[in-house]
C-alpha cells in the first residue's frame, strides 16, 4: 500500500470547486491528514533515496515542498490556493529557483514532473551556450540517451531570436542555443499517485533527467 490514499485526489477534486478561503478553513483538518503529511513524507522518502546518488543534497520536505497557498498579488486569479503540491528537489530546496533541479507535482488532474533550468541568470545561461557551442556532439550525446528519449522526450523551454554572432555556426548545428530556458516534462494520470510503485516510478524519472540536470550545473560555472 502506497503513501497517499484516494482521500489526497479528492481533496483537489473538491477544492477545484471550491477555492475559497471559507471553504478551506473547513477543511483544512483533512487537508493536513490527507494531504500535507503524506505528501511531506513521500518527499522526505524521496529525498533520503535521491541523496544515495547526490550526498551534497542536504534538505528535508520542509526545504522542499512549495506552500498551497498562492500570491495573488500579481495575478489576475485571485484564487487563494493552488491546486497541486509540489516539490523541488535539489540543493537549497524551493528558494534556489535559478539552478538546475527536479521538481514534481501532485494533483487530481495530473502528475507533473520537470528537471533542467527552467529560471536561468544571464550569466549562467550565457555560460550555458558557450559550454555547448564548445562540444555540440558531447550535449546531443545527453539528450540521445535512450532513457531520456524514452522518459521525457525533448527538451521545452522559451527561446530568444537573436544569438551573439559567435555562436551562430554552433547553432546551426544545434537549434537549442536559441532556448533561455532548458527543461525537460513528462505528464502521467493522476492514477499513479496512489501506484504502491510509486517511489520507483518517481526515482526511475529522476535518474533518467539526472545526466542532464548534472550537465547543467557544470556548463552553467564561471571558469
Amino acid at each position: 500500500m502506497g503513501i497517499f490514499s484516494e482521500e489526497y485526489i479528492s481533496f483537489f477534486k473538491e477544492l477545484r470547486e471550491n477555492n475559497t478561503r471559507e471553504w478551506f478553513k473547513a477543511n483544512k483538518k483533512r487537508f493536513e491528514q490527507n494531504v500535507k503529511k503524506p505528501f511531506h513524507d513521500f518527499v522526505d522518502e524521496f529525498i533520503i533515496r535521491v541523496g544515495e546518488v547526490e550526498p551534497e543534497l542536504g534538505i528535508t520536505s520542509k526545504e522542499s515542498v512549495f506552500r498551497i497557498y498562492k500570491d495573488t498579488r500579481f495575478s489576475k486569479d485571485k484564487t487563494p490556493h493552488k491546486l497541486h503540491m509540489g516539490a523541488v528537489v535539489a540543493p537549497g530546496g524551493r528558494k534556489n529557483k535559478m539552478e538546475p533541479g527536479f521538481y514534481f507535482q501532485f494533483s487530481d488532474e495530473d502528475v507533473q514532473i520537470h528537471g533542467g533550468g527552467y529560471m536561468l541568470e544571464t550569466a549562467s545561461l550565457r555560460n550555458l551556450r558557450y559550454y555547448i557551442a564548445s562540444d555540440v556532439q558531447a550535449f546531443r550525446d545527453v539528450l540521445n540517451r535512450d532513457s531520456f528519449k524514452d522518459t521525457y522526450g525533448e527538451i521545452n523551454g522559451e527561446k530568444n531570436k537573436k544569438l551573439p554572432k559567435e555562436l551562430m555556426e554552433a547553432a546551426a548545428k544545434e537549434p537549442l542555443l536559441y532556448n533561455k530556458q532548458f527543461y525537460f516534462s513528462a505528464y502521467h494520470k493522476p492514477e499513479l499517485i496512489l501506484d504502491e510503485n510509486l517511489s520507483d516510478i518517481m526515482f526511475a524519472h529522476y535518474l533518467a533527467g539526472k545526466e542532464f540536470i548534472d550537465y547543467l550545473k557544470e556548463a552553467i560555472k564561471e571558469r
